[in-house]
């Protein structure tokens, strides 16, 4: 104020024009400012968009997944004591004369069969290849394969659970570790690697020794888009599998039905023919249903639009869920020796 005494209008009006101008230029400023800052605020966003995992998609297949494996674990056991019987079986004939199957790894020269008295008898020798089925420890080969399949689904839906938390750090990484050691057991299993679910599990493998040690949202989306068609594969292998099992399952209902003379009992194992064949189907429908669950994760993780499918995925859940029921009821009458009413 002090300055400004004495000094002309223009003088004044010079003086206020400079100030409006500092002003105008700190305005623009600041402007910019906030524009930078908008943008770098968009472009976090942006990129924490992209770390997102659909959280939703991957608890309903996980809950999915858990209802299908309460309909498969029965029914994967009903097959273990089959596939046990059967290749008993194969190698007594085998040792017999009457069989070729696995002749090259126990021929029967080297493994004959010992006739005592009567019909009785026993294999002379020891089948390496053979142990599976004599073995009263875990499943004989093909149940093992599909059952560590089964095993192997679940692992992965409990790491992208872990996973897209991101609060289990410890519990995540541990998990990862888990899957890739499960993957290499039972890729070690003989034979495994040469059938379909070998080669699903060959695949994975690398994707699981590049997961990066943290648990986050981002790892968790890149191992829904990179195991996407590989856990899709081994859906597949499993889907494939429906019809080895269910020969496998009804085989010595099968021989039965072939040797019996009487109606009533021929009656009995056709009847339980067919029930084995509905609570295979059955099985292979829920797979259809887990793997279009898994798509819509997939399909989620792709698109960063988890709400979009999450009223979908939540009928196809409960559908699915209806679904197990109705299959479980009907192991249900295949176990204790009956069949279901549609098949009678």
């Amino acid at each position: 104020t002090e300055r400004l005494r004495g000094n002309d209008v223009s003088s004044i009006g010079c003086c206020f024009y400079r100030s409006s101008r500092s002003r105008a230029v700190l305005a623009d400023q600041l402007a910019q400012v906030r524009v930078a800052r908008c943008i770098l605020l968009t472009g976090a966003l942006l990129l924490s968009g992209c770390a997102t995992a659909p959280v939703d998609q991957i608890r309903y297949f996980s809950q999915a997944f858990a209802t299908v494996n309460t309909v498969g674990q029965p029914l994967l056991d009903d097959l273990a004591v089959a596939e046990r019987t059967q290749g008993r079986q194969i190698a007594q004939r085998r040792a017999q004369g009457d069989s070729e199957r696995g002749s090259v790894e126990c021929p029967k020269e080297q493994l004959p069969w010992q006739a005592v008295a009567g019909s009785a008898g026993f294999i002379r020798g020891f089948c390496l290849p053979d142990a599976g089925y004599f073995a009263d420890l875990g499943d004989p080969p093909a149940t093992a394969q599909l059952r560590g399949g089964l095993a192997v689904i679940e692992r992965y839906a409990n790491v992208l659970s872990l996973l897209a938390d991101g609060r289990n750090i410890d519990g995540a990484i541990g998990e990862v570790d888990a899957l890739g050691q499960e993957v290499s057991g039972l890729l070690a299993v003989a034979g495994v690697a040469e059938q379909p679910i070998g080669a699903a599990l060959t695949a994975l493998q690398p994707i699981l020794a590049s997961a990066a040690r943290q648990a986050n949202a981002a790892e968790a989306r890149r191992l829904i888009l990179e195991g996407a068609p590989k856990l899709s594969a081994l859906l597949a292998a499993l889907y494939s599998s429906a019809p080895a099992m269910f020969d496998t399952l009804i085989e010595a209902s099968a021989q039965r039905a072939v040797l019996l003379e009487s109606p009533i009992p021929i009656a009995t194992e056709l009847a339980r023919i067919e029930a084995y064949r509905v609570a295979v189907a059955n099985y292979v429908v829920l797979l259809v249903q887990l793997q279009s669950a898994w798509e819509a994760t997939v399909t989620a993780a792709n698109a960063l639009k988890g709400e979009a499918g999450i009223a979908s995925l939540i009928a196809q859940t409960a559908a699915l869920r209806s679904n197990a029921e109705a299959a479980r009821r009907v192991f249900a009458v295949l176990r204790m020796g009956g069949a279901p009413a549609a098949t009678r």
